[in-house]
């Protein structure tokens, strides 16, 4: 008899782990979801890269206690922007669109990667009355991971080449005047040595300035799409079977422990109690007597 209970309690509890492994099983299914390839941090554009800057200008008025003092600014205005696809092709589309559609020019292209893992960098010069809405228009292409715009004012940068090469032009009209007169050949040669360093200083000293005209202003949005896929590999059945068995195996020891320390509270409930009985019938009866 008292096997045939044993018997049974066993069945009773293997039923119960393998009711358990099942609920694991069903629950692993349920809840699998398939990995996906992303990047994380920020995507720099390759190493080496030289790209032009671009300036743009604004004037304003700065309060005071007559009319005011107009100022006459000149900014940099930079916006990076980097987004996934997993329609790498069409959303790439979408940015050349994009930029068409604003009259942006691609001062810099970059690509590199094979299908599936494939990255697009651009930089792109973008009309300062138009920066605002491209940037943010260029954030609905894809799914953006992180963005940042900045301003650096370049007023004083501006107005000390323009005074450096006014210097340099001064410098070169006294060499020229010195030219003129007559000297040593090898005075006459350091000479237009010195003119020919002014120039080529001065040549570049216009590149720079130029870069200031407002006729040519710009700013710029640093642009970078990575492109990503979902996991095309299959969890296989034996790695259901894996998780479920450990999970269920660790529930049903912590149920078990569970049980066994209520039963072992329940018997020390009742031994207080049967104790609490015997000791009140002991007073019942020394009151009697």
């Amino acid at each position: 008899m008292v096997m045939k209970r044993f018997r049974r309690l066993l069945l009773f509890f293997a039923l119960a782990y393998i009711v358990l492994v099942l609920l694991c099983l069903a629950y692993e299914y349920a809840t699998y979801v398939p990995s996906v390839r992303q990047f994380s941090g920020e995507v720099s554009a390759p190493s080496g890269t030289v790209t032009k800057r671009n300036y743009a200008g604004a004037s304003y008025t700065v309060p005071g206690p007559s009319a005011g003092t107009r100022v006459d600014q000149k900014y940099e205005r930079t916006a990076t922007v980097q987004s996934q696809s997993k329609a790498f092709d069409s959303d790439e589309q979408a940015v050349r669109e994009k930029i068409a559609a604003y009259s942006g020019i691609i001062q810099f292209e970059s690509g590199r990667g094979t299908k599936g893992r494939r990255m697009l960098f651009l930089h792109v010069g973008i009309s300062p009355t138009r920066f605002d809405a491209f940037y943010k228009e260029i954030q609905e292409i894809g799914t953006v991971r992180s963005m940042d715009i900045t301003k650096t004012d370049k007023t004083n940068e501006f107005l000390t080449l323009k005074a450096k090469r006014a210097s340099l032009e001064k410098n070169r009209a006294a060499l020229m005047e010195l030219k003129k007169r007559d000297g040593r050949i090898d005075e006459l040669m350091a000479l237009e040595r010195e003119i020919l360093r002014i120039e080529q200083e001065l040549q570049n000293l216009g590149v720079q300035l130029g870069e200031f005209d407002e006729v040519n202003a710009f700013c710029t949005v640093r642009y970078t799409l990575v492109e990503y896929t979902e996991s095309v590999r299959a969890r296989s059945f034996l790695s259901y079977c894996k998780s479920a068995v450990i999970s269920a195996t660790w529930l049903y020891a912590a149920g078990v422990a569970v049980v066994f320390f209520l039963f072992l509270t329940a018997l020390l409930i009742l031994a207080v109690a049967d104790r609490f009985n015997v000791v009140r019938g002991l007073l019942e009866d020394a009151a009697r007597k």
